[in-house]
């Protein structure tokens, strides 16, 4: 289960708002809740720690294309 939660975080690190929001509504409230912010919390943790300040940082995601 911890693995899912660094998983989901992964997922959305870094998306648009509009991809985000696309993301995050594939999976109930309920468990999004307990995967992202209770299983997945040391890995937003790590990752800002990891990346901030680099160049990878000012990369911005791809958009993910809509099904028609």
């Amino acid at each position: 289960m911890q693995q899912l939660g660094k998983e989901g975080n992964w997922l959305i690190d870094g998306l648009d708002d509009s991809s985000r929001d696309h993301v995050m509504h594939l999976v109930p409230p309920v468990p999004r809740f307990v995967l992202l912010r209770i299983l997945g919390i040391g890995h937003r943790h790590d990752f800002a720690a990891l990346w901030k300040g680099a160049d990878a940082a000012s990369i911005p995601s791809q958009p993910i294309p809509k099904a028609a």
